[in-house]
């Protein structure tokens, strides 16, 4: 497997990226919000036998850069869309796990031509009132205490209690890489992620389109999922038994294998 990390000078932010495997059709790997594009990386090693696989780091995150402004669903779209024309991708199949799959109903809905297919994993179309206060109050506390508190909450959001009684070096690492974050991007991000809602759009999204949740999603759960699928005409619903949020960490054969169904559909 060929692996190329380089770093894309757009408009008004540098994009890291990573482009694994060379040959077969694109699929891009959009983050959530408290991981970057290295929670990626079994995913692409997996997938990347028989497809490009891209993974990035968004504004804010990782080892891109960090400007002031511009941390909206719909900005990110636009930063994925600017790094397809940096790196020549016409088209390609765009999996997108939690924010990642706001990023990913944004694309498909801005440049459809461009979306081969989509992959949407534990996210929503938009959030019920009582969930976009609590991004709010969770920005808010970012600012006042920074990363400490939303890092020991998160953990338990987004994995499964089975996962990690399981796997508690996994955990640690993933726990240390929350803190790493930088908070000030993270709370604009939050308050982006709190005034998304595309639910009277999604309709709209023609191309082949999966669903995927785990069945102990505690972050976005499962009836998210089920709306979302119910409003995309022609979309499927599949829910990974036992898992939590993060399902390709969980479940990284059954998630790579759906992710091929995908560029295939």
């Amino acid at each position: 497997m060929t692996t190329t990390d380089a770093t894309a000078e757009l408009v008004d932010v540098s994009l890291h990226y990573s482009v694994h495997g060379d040959q077969g059709p694109w699929v891009t790997l959009v983050h959530g919000g408290m991981m970057g594009s290295a929670g990626w990386l079994d995913q692409a090693r997996r997938l990347a036998d028989r497809t490009r696989v891209l993974t990035f780091d968004l504004r804010g995150y990782g080892r891109s850069s960090k400007p002031r402004d511009g941390y909206t669903v719909t900005q990110f779209a636009a930063d994925m869309l600017a790094l397809w024309d940096a790196l020549a991708i016409a088209e390609s199949a765009v999996v997108g796990f939690s924010m990642g799959g706001f990023v990913a109903i944004e694309t498909a809905l801005r440049a459809p031509e461009r979306v081969s297919a989509l992959m949407l994993v534990g996210t929503a179309d938009g959030l019920p009132a009582a969930a976009r206060e609590g991004f709010l109050r969770r920005a808010r506390e970012l600012e006042l205490t920074g990363t400490e508190a939303e890092r020991a909450a998160h953990v338990d959001r987004v994995f499964s209690a089975g996962f990690r009684a399981a796997h508690p070096a996994f955990i640690r690492d993933y726990a240390n890489a929350v803190a790493d974050n930088d908070p000030r991007c993270l709370a604009a991000t939050f308050r982006g992620l709190a005034a998304f809602d595309r639910r009277d759009a999604v309709s709209h999204i023609a191309c082949p389109v999966l669903v995927v949740c785990g069945e102990r999603d505690a972050a976005i759960p499962p009836e998210h999922s089920r709306a979302l699928a119910e409003r995309i005409a022609g979309s499927r619903l599949v829910t990974i038994a036992g898992a939590g949020h993060t399902v390709h960490a969980e479940q990284p054969e059954t998630f790579a294998a759906l992710v091929r169904e995908v560029l295939t559909a």
